[in-house]
């Protein structure tokens, strides 16, 4: 989640007033600063690593809370437009309903995929379509 959620910032810079890339509403990303130090190492462990395609950051790197089985194709969603990395993929997330939009990388998922023993790098691939981590 770490290196996603670095990716959403550095493509985003919505708050210049505030010198901020993101906020912490769903204007952006809402987010809670409850901190394990599980997720705090994931950090640390990761700086300087991004979603990338074919060596560039990506600028979609959707996620979102969980969804009923598989993630949605971004073109599926609202009216948002195509992008060929935000296809849809199975999920391990075991839930029966979207909550969240439903388009790149469900959080609940990731945490399935890891405590069945897949590392971020295998799981960033398999939800963002042809991606994987670089600087």
């Amino acid at each position: 989640m770490a290196v996603t959620a670095r990716t959403y910032a550095v493509a985003r810079y919505r708050h210049p007033d505030k010198k901020a890339h993101v906020c912490d509403t769903t204007c952006c990303q809402a987010w809670t600063s409850n901190h394990t130090a599980k997720a705090i190492d994931g950090v640390n462990a990761t700086i300087g690593k991004y979603v990338v395609k074919s060596g560039t950051k990506i600028t979609e790197p959707l996620y979102f809370s969980h969804c009923n089985g598989k993630t949605r194709n971004s073109e599926n969603y609202d009216s948002w437009s195509y992008v060929a990395y935000l296809r849809s993929k199975p999920c391990i997330c075991g839930h029966t309903s979207y909550y969240g939009h439903g388009v790149g990388l469900c959080q609940y998922g990731i945490q399935a995929y890891s405590q069945s023993g897949y590392n971020y790098i295998k799981i960033i691939e398999h939800y963002y379509e042809g991606c994987t981590v670089g600087q």
